[in-house]
């Protein structure tokens, strides 16, 4: 997608504007059997999509997590994309959905790396 960090090593935004298209995008990932998990600021990638509301990027995530069992962590921040109170009514509604979900980046980043070394010793898991 235009605009996007060369950087990320996939960057799925663009596959956010349907949830069939995002949905088959986070199947193909996790099939893949090459990523531990996903990343999403969904209110960065909604201001991205000319300004629509944080839910729409939210639901549609959530879908895509029902879809698969590849975790997901979102990182939760309005950055002028709705009220604080449909920002935590979000927050509320994608961890009850079972994502893992962050105030900042850093914050997610610390926890998927003591998720990291926490599973580093333990016996494999199957997915």
């Amino acid at each position: 997608m235009a605009g996007t960090s060369v950087r990320n090593p996939l960057d799925s935004a663009v596959a956010l504007e349907s949830e069939a298209n995002f949905t088959k995008s986070v199947r193909a990932i996790a099939d893949s059997g090459e990523v531990d998990f996903s990343w999403y600021i969904p209110a960065a990638i909604a201001a991205r999509m000319m300004n629509r509301p944080c839910w729409n990027p939210a639901r549609i995530i959530v879908a895509g997590a029902r879809a698969t069992r590849l975790p997901m962590v979102l990182v939760v921040r309005g950055m002028g994309v709705g009220s604080v109170k449909e920002i935590q009514a979000m927050v509320d509604y994608c961890s009850a959905a079972g994502l893992a979900v962050f105030p900042t980046v850093a914050a997610a980043a610390a926890a998927v790396q003591k998720a990291r070394s926490y599973y580093a010793g333990q016996p494999a898991y199957r997915r």
